[in-house]
C-alpha cells in the first residue's frame, strides 16, 4: 500500500494474521498425547535473537492454536513441545503459518538395541611424516528402528542405555560432528559415547582424530560396538607406499575425482571387527621437519639462526638437484 503525505510517498507494508493450528501426534504404538503438554511458539529474528514467545495448552485431542500471529518475511518460527524429557521441535514457514501443522513425539526407551548400524567407513585422510601421525576421519550411518526416542540416562550406569565408539590406545584431538540434538561427548573405556537422544529414523556421525605412529606402521583392532552392516577402510592413492593390510574384500574407488583403495567387510557382528595393519607411512624427511617447525610459532621466537642454516646448506641444494633431475629427464 502506498501513501501520499504532502508531496512525499510512503510505502506501508500491511500486516499479515495468521491463527496458527495444529496438532501434536504420538507416533509410538498404542500410545496417546499425555495430559498437561504444553506447546511453545518461538519467533526469532534473522541473527537468532529471540522476538516472541507465546505459549498454548494441547487438548486431549492434541490440538492446539496460537490466534494472531504476525506474518513477517524476516523472522522464523518454530514450535516445541516437550514430552518424556526430550523437547521435539518444528520450524514453520512465514508463508505457511496458515497450514495445518503437525508435530511428532515418541515415548522414551532406554534399550540401545534399537539402534542399528549400517554403513561404517575408515578413511586415512592424512599424514604427517614430521610428528610421525595418522589422521583419520570415520563415517557412520545409523538408524533407530523402533518408534521410541533412546533417550541415555548418564546418571544409572549400569545399564548402558547410550550409543558407544570405540578408539585406539594412542588417538588424540578428537573431534565429533553429528546430525543429533544437544547431548554430549563423554569418554568410556577406551573410546566415546553420545549422550544425545536418538528419534526414530535414519542419522550419521562423523569424527576426527589423530594416532601417533612408530616404525612406519600401525596395527590396531577396530572394534564396532554396534556392529555393522558394512565396513570400508579407505586410503587414497596420492598417499604414495601407504597400505592397509586387512583380511577382506579390496576395491579401487573414485570418489568425486580422488582414487583410493578400499578393503570392504561385510554384516559385522557386534563387539567384533577387523584388525587393521597400515604399513608404509614415511619417516620424516628434513623437509617435512622444517614444514612443521614452520607452522608453529613458537619455532620463530627461538630457532631463526638455525633455520637460515639448515635451509642454506640442506634445503636449497636438495631443490637444485631436484630440478637438475627434472630438467635431464626432459
Amino acid at each position: 500500500m502506498t501513501l501520499l503525505y504532502g508531496f512525499t510517498e510512503i510505502s506501508v507494508e500491511a500486516q499479515v494474521l495468521h491463527d496458527v493450528r495444529g496438532y501434536v501426534v504420538n507416533e509410538t504404538k498404542d500410545s496417546v498425547v499425555p495430559d498437561g503438554l504444553e506447546i511453545i511458539l518461538h519467533t526469532f529474528d534473522p541473527d537468532g535473537g529471540p522476538v516472541e514467545t507465546r505459549k498454548s495448552p494441547v487438548d486431549n485431542n492434541g490440538y492446539f492454536e496460537f490466534l494472531g500471529v504476525m506474518e513477517d518475511s524476516t523472522l522464523k518460527y518454530f514450535i516445541t513441545v516437550e514430552h518424556e524429557s526430550f523437547i521435539y521441535n518444528k520450524e514453520i514457514l512465514g508463508d505457511s503459518l496458515s497450514d495445518p501443522i503437525k508435530i511428532s513425539v515418541y515415548d522414551r526407551t532406554l534399550d540401545p538395541t534399537v539402534v542399528t548400524f549400517g554403513t561404517h567407513i575408515f578413511v586415512i585422510a592424512d599424514i604427517s611424516p614430521a610428528n610421525q601421525t595418522v589422521s583419520v576421519v570415520e563415517f557412520i550411518k545409523f538408524t533407530n528402528n523402533s518408534d521410541k526416542t533412546l533417550i541415555p540416562d548418564i546418571d544409572n550406569v549400569p545399564p548402558i542405555t547410550f550409543v558407544r565408539f570405540s578408539m585406539p590406545d594412542n588417538f588424540s584431538e578428537l573431534d565429533v560432528q553429528t546430525d543429533l540434538p544437544g547431548g554430549q561427548i563423554i569418554s568410556v573405556g577406551t573410546g566415546f559415547a553420545i549422550t544425545s537422544p536418538i528419534t526414530p529414523g535414519n542419522h550419521q556421525i562423523s569424527f576426527s582424530y589423530l594416532i601417533e605412529y612408530e616404525d612406519n606402521q600401525i596395527g590396531y583392532d577396530q572394534k564396532l560396538i554396534h556392529g555393522a552392516e558394512f565396513f570400508q577402510a579407505l586410503v587414497p592413492n596420492r598417499l604414495s607406499g601407504v597400505n592397509i593390510s586387512m583380511e577382506s574384500e579390496v576395491t579401487d574407488l573414485d570418489i568425486e575425482g580422488t582414487s583410493y583403495t578400499a578393503w570392504n567387510l561385510y554384516d559385522v557382528e557386534p563387539n567384533t571387527g577387523p584388525f587393521i595393519y597400515v604399513e608404509g607411512l614415511p619417516d620424516a624427511s628434513v623437509v617435512d621437519l622444517i614444514s612443521n617447525q614452520l607452522s608453529n610459532k613458537e619455532f620463530w621466537r627461538i630457532s631463526i639462526p638455525v633455520a637460515v642454516v639448515i635451509i642454506l646448506l640442506i634445503v636449497v641444494p636438495w631443490l637444485v638437484l631436484r630440478s637438475r633431475k627434472i630438467k635431464l629427464r626432459m
